[in-house]
This record gives structure tokens, C-alpha cells and sequence, in this order.
């Protein structure tokens, strides 16, 4: 049980629960209840890949600034153990995405997503919502499948937004 509240603690499960939230909201509005639940879980797998590679990034930084709520740092769970989740979460988000209700191209948006939300971990810096333009700009034929992936996959670039201006401003 310790390291499973170590786990939620290291993929930043305060703004992962809010991104989550608000994709099965959107995915509500358009799908039945079931169907936005597996939506909610596919996003939510994305979302520890985010948090998680950014704790195993940020874990030299934690450690020469201290940093006492990280799992990491205080060793409730190790890098290696982490690792191996990621290794878990990673395919399993895609899976999940991928052959989830909105379909390929709707998950490959949301994975982009992901991937912005890593490399902000990363390169530090790196918010983009440009997702939004690459795929509205298609003008009427964008489908709406990939309208709604679009909102839900920028989830993960705030995500990281919002959570990096914290982390880099207090530095």
C-alpha cells in the first residue's frame, strides 16, 4: 500500500485526477457513461507516464534541493521500481488510446499529447497547445472524433504547463 500511494504521489496525482476528470467530461458529453470510463482510464495511463517521467527527470534537481514530498527522493519507491511501471503504463496507454472508443487517429492525437507533456519534462519550456491548430485547421474536414481527442490530448501539455511554471519558478 506504501508504494502505491508512492506511485500516485510521484505521477502528480493531484493534476493527473484534474486532466482525467475533465477528459471524461468532454468524453461524456459524447459517448455513453462506458464508454467515457474507458476513455477516462486511457487518459489517465497517459497521464502517469507523464508524471512519472518527470519525477525520474527532475530526480537529480529534488535531491539537491531536498525535496522531502518526493518519493524518490525520501527512496519510498526507487527509480528502478519506477522504471519498471513505466514500462508497464507506456504500452498500455497506447493500447488503451489507440483501440479506445474514439478511435486511431483520435488516440495518436491524445499520444501527442503525452509525448509534448514528456518532453516539457524534458526540455523545460516546451508548451505547446499547437495540437489544436494542427488539426482545426483542417476546416470542415476535421472529424469530430479528433476535435474531442484534440481537447482531451492538450490536457496533458497543462498539465505539464501548469505544473512546470510551479517546479521552475521556485527554483
Amino acid at each position: 500500500m506504501i508504494k502505491l500511494k508512492a506511485l500516485l504521489k510521484a505521477s502528480h496525482f493531484g493534476p493527473t485526477l484534474i486532466v482525467t476528470t475533465i477528459g471524461f467530461g468532454f468524453s461524456w458529453y459524447y459517448l455513453n457513461f462506458f464508454e467515457s470510463l474507458f476513455v477516462a482510464f486511457g487518459i489517465f495511463t497517459g497521464q502517469l507516464v507523464v508524471g512519472w517521467s518527470n519525477d525520474l527527470y527532475d530526480l537529480a534537481d529534488d535531491l539537491k534541493h531536498q525535496r522531502l514530498s518526493k518519493p524518490l527522493v525520501v527512496e519510498s519507491i526507487n527509480t528502478d521500481y519506477l522504471i519498471n511501471w513505466l514500462k508497464i503504463m507506456t504500452p498500455l496507454s497506447f493500447a488503451l488510446n489507440l483501440l479506445g472508443p474514439l478511435g486511431l487517429e483520435g488516440g495518436l492525437v491524445y499520444q501527442l499529447g503525452i509525448a509534448c507533456g514528456v518532453a516539457f519534462a524534458i526540455c523545460g519550456g516546451f508548451c505547446s497547445f499547437a495540437i489544436f491548430d494542427c488539426y482545426f485547421s483542417r476546416g470542415s474536414t476535421a472529424s469530430l472524433d479528433v476535435a474531442r481527442w484534440s481537447i482531451a490530448g492538450s490536457g496533458s501539455t497543462f498539465h505539464q504547463c501548469s505544473k512546470g511554471y510551479e517546479t521552475r519558478s521556485a527554483k
